[in-house]
């Protein structure tokens, strides 16, 4: 499944995905908690993480819903600080991305 986003659309959830970066456990031994779970919306999107102390959720509008099949999409990053770093990448889009 790919994920198609305008320049628009990539810089809003780069912005939105190095804010969850802080809410995303870094522990190795409990890996479910340092994912990122994107759900899309009539309106948009929205982006839900926990450390299991913090809960972050966002909402985010977007010209056009994203095309998800099942409407949800599990993010997960191996590195520390991967989110920020993805996020941080999809800010600075100068373009379409597919991903």
């Amino acid at each position: 499944m790919a994920l198609e986003l305008t320049e628009k659309e990539a810089r809003t959830l780069g912005f939105a995905l190095q804010a969850h970066d802080v809410t995303t456990c870094k522990n190795g031994t409990r890996p479910i908690l340092g994912s990122v779970l994107l759900t899309e919306t009539d309106y948009g999107f929205t982006l839900t993480s926990t450390d299991s102390y913090i809960l972050f959720h966002t909402s985010h509008q977007l010209e056009e819903a994203p095309a998800l099949e099942g409407g949800e999409l599990l993010l997960s990053v191996e590195e520390k600080h991967g989110f920020r770093d993805i996020g941080k990448a999809l800010a600075k889009a100068s373009g379409p991305v597919s991903f």
